[in-house]
């Protein structure tokens, strides 16, 4: 209700300023049309939204693109804005040239609350760390793993970030409503 009357302010602050400049009009009226104009249309434009929960698999599935692609500094872009604020662009990256992900499943939305959404997928994980190829008792067996997770999105600044990512099994214990939800 209340972008109602900033729209409704907007639209008459525009023509009435448009209007006095137009015919030459100066002073502080004129000036305070406009400023009322300009902070209206800013107010609206950082205005939030609620969640659109149709995008975030998809948002995912941009964020598993990147992954897989090894393009850590573009999945950088999905740490929310929030959390940036204390983690560089280098410590992100730190370790991640020590494994790899590949395979990922399609992210299916299996529960949403609020600014959170969840979505599980399964992905093949791969360590690549130089001490593993010291290791004596590997014989040339590969280390990958599928791991079936569920990873935690947030609704911030109108846009979904990655928040948390859980094993399955882990998020299903630490979420017994969703499991309930889930199993039937």
């Amino acid at each position: 209700m209340r972008l109602v009357p900033s729209a409704l302010l907007l639209a008459l602050a525009l023509p009435l300023a448009a209007c006095h400049q137009e015919v030459g009009a100066q002073g502080p009226e004129a000036e305070h049309a406009a400023q009322a104009a300009t902070q209206t249309t800013d107010a609206q434009a950082e205005a939030p939204r609620d969640p659109d929960y149709a995008t975030v698999a998809t948002r995912a599935q941009r964020r598993w693109d990147e992954v897989t692609a090894g393009e850590w500094m573009q999945a950088y872009d999905y740490v929310p804005p929030s959390v940036r604020k204390y983690m560089s662009l280098d410590s992100f990256l730190s370790g991640k040239t020590y494994h790899e992900y590949k395979n990922p499943t399609k992210p299916v939305l299996i529960a949403q609350d609020g600014d959170e959404a969840y979505i599980e997928l399964t992905v093949v994980w791969e360590p690549h760390h130089p001490q593993i190829q010291t290791a004596n008792n590997l014989d040339g067996q590969s280390l990958e793993q599928e791991v079936h997770m569920v990873e935690t999105w947030m609704w911030e600044e109108n846009e979904w970030y990655l928040k948390s990512v859980e094993r399955h099994n882990e998020f299903l214990t630490a979420h017994p409503k969703i499991a309930k939800e889930l199993a039937k």
